[in-house]
Order: structure tokens, then C-alpha cells, then sequence
């Protein structure tokens, strides 16, 4: 499976750094890319989602996009796993992490939401939360029991 996590964001504390770390060494047989990407020198927060949001989308590898985002579609790991498999069927998945503010919504609602919970992270911890779930999608797809 190729997967691209496009993400705004900045450098990450230690402990993050090591759980995707973790998480990366045990998807060796996946190819996952990161790219962290940053914006500055913004005044307006719909100036900030727009530019964010076309800065994610420029940096694109795979036509399968899926924006993370609380408005998204909710589902649990076997449903994720599932929906994973027939995107990967199709090719590659870019898998998008706005900033602070969100995404611009007239430019999101062209492509699939996800959201992981109602609640809000730190983009960093969602970051490793995202490749948790890659690594039980993995299990679940092997059918290896140690995803419950």
C-alpha cells in the first residue's frame, strides 16, 4: 500500500518523533511517506485555510485525497481498514492534516473527509494517531487478531 500524510505543522516533541517512528518500523511492507509543511506571514484566518489547504494539495503524490477533519466521516477500524483497501485498489492515498484553523471549505468539499473523533488534537499526536491506525488496517487486512 502507498500512502502519502501531507500535514501542516511544525517540528514534534521527542516521545512523537519516537511513536512514528515506532509505528513506521512496523510498516516496512508499506510504502507511507510524510511531508511537513509550514506557512507564515498570514494575517486573516481565511487567508491562513486557504493557502494551507492549496499548500497541502500542491504537494499531492496519489489522486486518491482524503482531508482529515472532525466534519468527516466517522467509522472504526474494520470500516477503515475496508475503505483503505478499495482506495489502495485505485492507487496510492494522500492523506491531509489541515492547521490550527481547519481547511478552506470551498476547496475541501470536492474530496473525501475522514475524521478520527470529535475531538480536537494537536496536529503532531494526530500525526501518530493516523499511523496507529495504519498499522491495525495492516493487521486487520493480514487478519492478525491483535487489532482488537
Amino acid at each position: 500500500m502507498k500512502i502519502q500524510i501531507v500535514a501542516i505543522g511544525n517540528k514534534l516533541e521527542v516521545w512523537l518523533d519516537k511513536g512514528i517512528d515506532f509505528y513506521l518500523s512496523r510498516l516496512t511492507k508499506w510504502k507511507i511517506d510524510i511531508d511537513v509543511l509550514s506557512s507564515k506571514n498570514l494575517k486573516s484566518i481565511d487567508e491562513i485555510k486557504v493557502k494551507e489547504t492549496q499548500i497541502l494539495l500542491n504537494k499531492v503524490k496519489y489522486k486518491n485525497i482524503i482531508f482529515i477533519d472532525k466534519s468527516g466521516k466517522k467509522f472504526n477500524s474494520e470500516e477503515m481498514a475496508i475503505d483503505m483497501e478499495k482506495l489502495s485498489s485505485k492507487g496510492g492515498i494522500s492523506l491531509l492534516i489541515g492547521g490550527a484553523f481547519g481547511f478552506a471549505e470551498d476547496i475541501s468539499k470536492k474530496y473525501e473527509k475522514w475524521s478520527l473523533s470529535d475531538l480536537t488534537y494537536p496536529h503532531g499526536i494526530v500525526r501518530l494517531i493516523i499511523l496507529e491506525q495504519l498499522y491495525r488496517t495492516s493487521a486487520i487486512l493480514n487478519h492478525h487478531p491483535c487489532h482488537k
